[in-house]
């Protein structure tokens, strides 16, 4: 797929754990077009966005804590990702969204979670509830499928939902650098990837 050419592609700062698989799945997506790391901090406050992908299964280590803060003082726009949600073949733990929030809350920031991650009957990812237009994104087929939720989640969601709006967030709050958002990152479902793009596009027309 080509990359459209009447937006001016969006430059990023990354941060990850080293040799993490998901990079690719962030670096091939269309709005981005320079990346830029850790290693050359002389250049954060001329990239567009500030991406932290945070590994559940590694936790968030303290030079992570550092970089977040010199980042957050830049007030640049700030997208954080939560990936290892899944069991590894090692049959480690599996680490859930909501932990890996609480924990980001503490140590970094408070940040808006305008989904939540749905399980299916295994107990793995399959889907995600939107708190905004309360609907559920499926991700259990071939592609995703909108649906409307069942009564029962509604009323598992409602102190969430309340909480989210009660926050005021809007997306012009993520693009002015004010608020840090927070996605669950999981592209061996799909998940996140629209998610993501979503925000790279509002980015993008911002600086139209």
């Amino acid at each position: 797929m080509e990359r459209p050419s009447n937006r001016a592609l969006i430059s990023v700062a990354l941060f990850a754990p080293e040799n993490s698989r998901y990079r690719h799945s962030l670096q091939s997506m269309d709005a981005i077009g320079t990346i830029i790391d850790k290693s050359r901090p002389e250049l954060f406050g001329e990239v567009d966005l500030a991406i932290f992908l945070i590994e559940a299964d590694r936790g968030i280590s303290n030079e992570e804590i550092s970089t977040f803060q010199q980042i957050r003082e830049l007030q640049l726009p700030t997208l954080i990702l939560v990936a290892s949600l899944l069991l590894d073949s090692k049959g480690s733990d599996q680490w859930d969204f909501d932990d890996v929030i609480m924990l980001v809350n503490r140590v970094l920031e408070p940040a808006i979670t305008p989904f939540l991650v749905l399980h299916g009957d295994d107990g793995t990812p399959s889907g995600l509830f939107d708190l905004a237009r309360k609907k559920v994104i499926d991700y259990s087929g071939a592609n995703p499928n909108e649906i409307e939720p069942e009564s029962d989640l509604m009323n598992l969601t409602q102190e969430f939902r309340t909480e989210y709006e009660e926050s005021g967030y809007s997306e012009s709050d993520f693009i002015s650098g004010l608020t840090v958002v927070a996605l669950p990152f999981i592209p061996e479902r799909g998940i996140g990837l629209v998610e993501t793009a979503h925000l790279l596009t509002k980015l993008q027309q911002a600086q139209i």
